[in-house]
């Protein structure tokens, strides 16, 4: 296999009931990990948010003025100064175009 090393992985063979029982166990584990995870995630998403004392404005590489919105609407293709999408085949590569 790769990544072990050159060494063949032995596991020993045993009765069904022996496995069943060895599985078993280790389903339980599984189910704890998942409902620590599941803790863990709604924790996370109970932090309190920070609050925003002013619009922000992207002023990288553009317009210092760019709002995020115009950012997000020419990113989706809404805003009217923005060339159409690249439309290409499965499997073709994108190729770079000049920008207008």
């Amino acid at each position: 296999m790769p990544g072990d090393g050159g060494q063949e992985t032995r596991h020993p063979v045993v009765s069904r009931e022996e496995w069943l029982a060895a599985r078993t166990a280790l389903l339980a584990k599984e189910k704890e990990f998942t409902r620590q995870r599941d803790a863990l995630s709604h924790e996370r998403r109970a932090l309190p948010w920070v609050g925003q004392k002013r619009k922000h404005r992207l002023g990288q590489g553009g317009d210092p003025g760019l709002k995020l919105d115009d950012v997000v609407a020419r990113v989706a293709g809404h805003a009217p100064a923005m060339s159409p999408p690249c439309v290409r085949a499965p499997g073709e590569r994108i190729r770079s175009r000049p920008r207008p």
